[in-house]
Parts: structure tokens; sequence; C-alpha cells
């Protein structure tokens, strides 16, 4: 009879990146804001502010990576001007844990 064991350590790397600026010019780079990851998480809700608190994008129940379901730089089908915007995204990891992020983006054009 014999007995062996294994430690085992689970890393929860919460690894979502969200560029610092992005400029929707329709040139195919970088025209959309979005998170990332290298996994499929679930972005429960992710919304993007104005300098004055208006919100100017909003979107929810989609994978990071989509592309197509981030911000293209307009609000009501009007191209918004260079400047800061703050966002906010809730997103559910592959374990079930849910985590907001929030931060600045600067929309250059």
């Amino acid at each position: 009879q014999d007995t062996a064991s294994t430690f085992v350590k689970v890393l929860k790397n919460r690894r979502i990146y969200f560029p610092n600026a992005f400029s929707p010019n329709d040139d195919g780079f970088n025209d959309y804001f979005f998170p990332a990851s290298k996994n499929a998480e679930v972005v429960l809700s992710f919304e993007i502010y104005d300098r004055w608190g208006s919100l100017v994008f909003e979107n929810e129940n989609f994978e990071t990576e989509q592309v197509d379901q981030g911000w293209d730089g307009e609000h009501n089908d009007k191209k918004l001007p260079t400047g800061v915007y703050v966002y906010k995204a809730e997103i559910q990891f592959l374990d079930g844990e849910i985590f907001t992020f929030t931060g600045d983006v600067t929309l250059l054009r």
C-alpha cells in the first residue's frame, strides 16, 4: 500500500484587456472599443459614458472578442467627438464569478 499527494495551485487570473484608445475611422484597425480576453468570457453589461455622465453606448450578453458588439464611437447615429469616455463592464468568468471593470478610453478621430 502506498500514498502520494500533489499540490495544485489554481490561479484565477482575471485578464481582460481594454485598450486605452481607439480610432473609429473605418480603416479596419481599432475601429471598435470592446473587452478582449483569451477565454470566451461573458460580458453581462458594457456601458460607455461621456464626460458629463450621459450614457452614450450600452450592450449586454455577448462574449469577449466579439468586435462587432463593441462601441463604434457613435451615439444616436452621430459620430462623437475626440475625447475621453468612461466605461463600465460587468463580466462573468468561466468559473461563474462576476467582476466589474471600470476605466477610461480615448476616442481619436
